[in-house]
C-alpha cells in the first residue's frame, strides 16, 4: 500500500514545539532471538537495492523548510520505502533552535483512516525513553542526591546487586551500558493484555535481578536492565514513582503534554495503531514491570522535538531550565568507545550506524518495541537534530529509520575529508585471527582470518568482506562499515566491535582437542566450531562421544545454549523433569517456543531424540528468525507432524556428512533414527551459520 501524504507544519522555535503473547519483542534493544533488532544488526551493512538520492558529488545541500521537505518527500516516494508498506510515519527536522520540517505521512491507523500527525499522534517510542532516564538521573546529580561514581548498592534500599567482580559497580556503567552484566532480557510473558495489572519495578528487579559476570567498565554491551535500575534509583532517591518524577520535572517544564510512562486514557485516545510484520494490527498491550524507564515511554513528534530543542540549547527551553549545561555536555560526550573513531555511548545517548556519520559528531538513540520503530539523533556541532517514527515494526521497517539517516547525512552532512588508509604485513596481521563470538547475543559469530594475499577478511554469518585497515586497531569493510579491535596490554587481542550496533565480541580461545576426534573425523569441524563456542566441552577423560545417542533434554538444552539464553527462573513446567538438571534451560527452551511436550505436561527428558524430533526443535526456532520453508524430496519416511521441520531444514543444507543426497536429489535425511552427537554438532553449526 502507498504511503499517502499527510499535513506539513513548518514553525519556528517560539511557536513549537501483530502482537500476541507468542510475538519475539523487538528491542528496546531486546536480547531475544528474532527480534526486529537483531535482524537490523544482521543489515546493518546490507546496501539497499535502489539508490540513495543525494547532493551532486562535491556538494552539500542547503539544510532548510523548502529543501528539507521536497527531500523527504522524494524519499518516501522511493520505490524501495514504498515497498516497506509502512502504515505511518512523522518526520521532524530542527536546525539553530527553529524546527524547519514537522510532518506527517500515512496513517496512525490505516483501517479507520486517521492520518499521522506530529502533534497528535501519540507512538510508542520504545528505547528513546532511556535518554529520558538519563536526564532524571543527571537532575538527582545536579541536587547532590547522587555520585556518578559511587557503588550503586548505596541507592538501592534492600535490594541486593548480584557483584562477585569485586569492583563496585556505578551510575556511570549503567548510563554507558558497561556493567558487566549477564543479560535477562525482556520475556515473551513481560508483553501482555491485561491493562489492569500494574507490575510494580521493584518486584520486578527483585524476581530478575542478573548477575555481574564481567568486571564492570571493561566490555560494552547494550543493557536494558542497566536503565531500569536507573529508573529505580530516581524513584527511590526522589521518593516518588519513576513515571510522577519524568512528569513532574521533564515532561511538565517542557510542555510535553501528551508524553507519559503509562498508558493513561488520554494517552490510548491518541496512539497510534502499531503493525506487525504482516501488516495486520497489534493488538492494544502493557509492559513488565508497567512504569518501565527502559522503554515504557509514549510520546507525540512534536513532544520529541522539545526535548530535542532543550537538548541543543544547554537544557533550557523557553522559559524552563532542565538541567545545567554542564549536565547536557556530559550527556552528549562520548563516555565509551572501542575506537576513537568508532564511539557507543554518551550518557543515555548512543552512536549507531557509524558508517554514515561522515566524520561528523553524531549522538542519538533508537527504539523498537512492538509495532513501533523510532530513531532520533543530534549533530550539536551544527545545531541540527531530526527524528522518525513509525507504526510497524519488522526487518524493512527497522531499515527505514537507517536509510532515512543515511540519506539525510549524504545530502546535508556528506564526508568532508578523503579517508586514508594504511597496510600491515601478514605476520602484523595474523594476532588478529580467530573467532570473535558476541557479549550479548551469543549466537552472532565474527571469524577472522588472513587470505593467501596478506589481506584481513571478516565472515559473519553467509557473507565474508575484505578489510582495509585504517589505524592500528581499525578496519573498514567494502561497504564502509568500521571493524575496531580492544587489545591488552601485551598487544594480544582481546574484543572485536563490527556489524552488530549494541555489543562488542570476544575472542574465544583454542579449545582443547577430543581424544577421539581426530583432525581427519569426518564432523571434527563441526565440533571443533562448538568448543571453540563453549557450548560443548570435553568429558573428565577429555572424550566427546561422537556416536553416543543424544537425549531430547540434552539437544534442546545444547541449542538454548548455542543462543545464549539464560536458565529460566520459571519452575519447569515439564513434570518428569522438575528434578532434571536440565530443567531450567528445557523450561527456556519451552519459553522460546522450541520445544513442546510429547503429552500434557511430559516431556521425556531422558529418551533418546530422533532426528525428526531434532528438525522440529530447530525449525521452531528457526521460524523465529524468519527462514522459509522449501521444498525436498525425502527419500525415507518422515511422520507429517515432522514433515515441514525436516524439509526445511533439508532445502537449507542444515545437515551433516550422515545424510545421502542421491543423484535424483532425493535426500535420506534418516528421520526416525536416533540422533547422535556428532549428527547433533553438524545440526548446530549448520543453525549458527543459518540463522546469522
Amino acid at each position: 500500500m502507498k504511503i499517502t501524504w499527510g499535513r506539513k507544519k513548518c514553525l519556528a522555535l517560539s511557536a513549537a514545539l501483530a502482537v500476541s503473547a507468542s510475538v519475539l519483542p523487538a528491542a528496546y534493544g531486546t536480547g531475544l532471538p528474532g527480534s526486529a533488532q537483531e535482524k537490523e544488526m544482521e543489515q546493518e551493512s546490507r546496501p539497499m537495492a535502489a539508490a540513495r538520492p543525494s547532493a551532486e558529488a562535491g556538494t552539500t545541500a542547503l539544510l532548510n523548510a523548502d529543501d528539507i521537505e521536497s527531500f523527504a518527500d522524494q524519499f518516501f516516494a522511493r520505490d524501495d520505502v514504498q515497498a516497506m508498506d509502512i502504515p505511518g510515519a512523522v518526520l521532524i527536522v530542527i536546525k539553530d533552535g527553529e524546527i524547519i520540517l514537522s510532518k506527517g505521512y500515512g496513517y496512525a491507523d490505516r483501517e479507520r483512516k486517521i492520518p499521522m500527525d506530529p502533534d497528535t499522534t501519540v507512538l510508542r517510542v520504545g528505547s528513546v525513553s532511556k535518554v529520558f532516564t538519563a536526564t532524571a538521573v543527571m537532575q538527582l546529580l545536579e541536587q547532590g542526591k547522587l555520585d556518578l561514581t559511587s557503588d550503586i548498592q548505596t541507592y538501592m534500599g534492600d535490594i541486593q546487586l548480584n557483584n562477585p567482580s569485586g569492583t563496585p559497580l556505578t551510575l556511570k556503567h549503567l548510563l554507558t551500558h558497561t556493567t558487566g552484566f549477564d543479560f535477562p532480557d525482556l520475556k515473551r510473558t513481560d508483553i501482555h493484555m491485561d491493562l489492569g495489572l500494574f507490575t510494580p519495578m521493584e518486584d520486578y528487579i527483585k524476581e530478575h535481578m542478573p548477575t555481574v559476570v564481567r568486571q564492570p567498565g571493561t566490555t560494552f554491551t547494550y543493557d536494558n536492565f542497566a536503565s531500569m535500575l536507573q529508573g529505580y534509583i530516581v524513584q527511590n532517591l526522589s521518593g516518588m514513582p519513576f513515571n510522577e518524577y519524568v512528569d513532574q520535572h521533564i515532561f511538565q517544564p517542557l510542555n510535553m503534554n501528551s508524553s507519559s510512562f503509562l498508558l493513561k486514557d488520554s494517552i490510548r485516545d491518541k496512539l497510534a495503531t502499531g503493525y506487525s510484520s504482516l501488516g495486520q494490527p497489534v493488538p492494544l498491550y502493557t509492559l513488565k514491570p508497567t512504569d518501565m524507564p527502559q522503554g515504557s515511554l509514549f510520546a507525540t513528534a512534536s513532544d520529541i522535538t522539545r526535548f530535542m530543542l532543550m537538548q541543543l540549547n544547554g537544557g533550557a527551553l523557553d522559559n524552563a531550565r532542565v538541567l545545567e549545561e554542564e549536565s547536557v555536555l556530559q550527556m552528549q560526550q562520548i563516555h565509551n568507545a572501542i575506537h576513537p573513531e568508532v564511539p557507543h555511548m554518551g550518557y543515555g545517548f548512543e552512536t549507531a550506524y557509524h558508517n554514515h556519520h561522515n566524520g561528523h559528531s553524531v549522538i542519538g538513540k533508537g527504539g523498537n518495541i512492538p509495532g513501533f520503530s523510532s530513531w532520533m539523533w543530534l549533530l550539536p556541532e551544527h545545531n541540527t537534530g531530526a527524528f522518525i517514527a513509525y507504526n510497524k515494526d519488522d526487518t524493512l521497517t527497522a531499515e527505514l529509520r537507517k536509510e532515512w539517516f543515511n540519506a539525510f547525512m549524504d545530502r546535508y552532512f556528506p564526508e568532508s575529508e578523503p579517508k586514508e588508509y594504511i597496510t600491515s604485513t601478514r605476520e602484523e596481521l595474523l594476532r588478529f585471527e580467530g573467532t570473535y563470538r558476541d557479549l550479548r547475543q551469543k549466537f552472532l559469530v565474527s571469524r577472522v582470518s588472513v587470505t593467501p594475499e596478506g589481506q584481513l577478511e571478516v565472515q559473519s554469518g553467509k557473507t565474508s568482506k575484505i578489510l582495509r585497515q585504517r589505524d592500528a586497531l581499525l578496519f573498514e569493510d567494502e561497504d564502509g562499515q568500521p571493524l575496531a579491535f580492544k587489545e591488552r596490554e601485551d598487544g594480544s587481542i582481546l574484543y572485536l566491535f563490527y556489524n552488530n550496533p549494541v555489543s562488542w565480541a570476544e575472542k574465544m580461545a583454542e579449545p582443547d582437542g577430543f581424544i577421539d576426534v581426530p583432525d581427519h573425523h569426518p564432523y571434527a569441524s563441526y565440533i571443533r566450531e562448538l568448543a571453540e563456542l563453549e557450548i560443548i566441552r570435553p568429558e573428565p577423560d577429555g572424550s566427546f562421544g561422537p556416536e553416543i545417542p543424544m537425549t531430547r533434554a540434552q539437544f534442546a538444552s545444547q541449542i538454548v545454549t548455542a543462543l545464549g539464553l539464560e536458565p529460566s527462573k520459571v519452575p519447569v513446567m515439564f513434570a518428569d523433569a522438575a528434578q532434571h538438571p536440565e530443567a531450567a534451560l528445557l523450561q527456556t527452551a519451552l519459553e522460546s517456543g522450541i520445544v513442546r511436550g510429547t503429552a500434557p505436561g511430559i516431556f521425556e527428558p531422558d529418551k533418546p531424540v530422533t532426528r525428526q524430533e531434532a528438525a522440529v526443535m530447530l525449525w521452531n526456532l528457526m521460524k523465529t528468525f524468519g527462514t522459509q520453508p522449501g521444498e525436498a524430496i525425502l527419500a525415507d519416511e518422515t511422520d507429517e507432524w515432522a514433515r515441514e521441520a525436516v524439509q526445511g531444514l533439508v532445502a537449507n543444507r542444515m545437515f551433516g556428512p550422515e545424510v545421502i543426497v542421491s543423484a535424483n536429489g532425493s535426500v535420506q535425511f534418516r528421520s526416525k533414527d536416533v540422533l547422535l552427537r556428532q549428527e547433533a554438532a553438524a545440526l548446530l553449526y549448520f543453525m549458527l551459520r543459518q540463522i546469522y
